[in-house]
């Protein structure tokens, strides 16, 4: 019987260092008029991921606008 112990691939990977991520609208992202940002957490580690914008109404509408027509 072989008694090596095979490597355990994690449930999640995360992300080498924290991403910053932008708007999308399709393909294209879009950087946000507002500097502020929203720190997202790993629920399973606690661990920051990133961060993506804290976008206005006005961002929010285009986005969901942009989703409706292709839906």
């Amino acid at each position: 019987a072989d008694s090596a112990v095979s490597p355990v691939e994690p449930l999640v990977r995360m992300p080498a260092a924290p991403l910053v991520v932008h708007n999308q609208i399709g393909a294209r992202s879009i950087v946000s008029a507002s500097a502020a940002r929203i720190s997202v957490h790993s629920p399973y580690t606690g661990q920051l991921l990133g961060t993506i914008p804290d976008s206005g109404p006005a961002e929010v509408a285009e986005v969901v606008a942009a989703a409706s027509r292709v839906a």
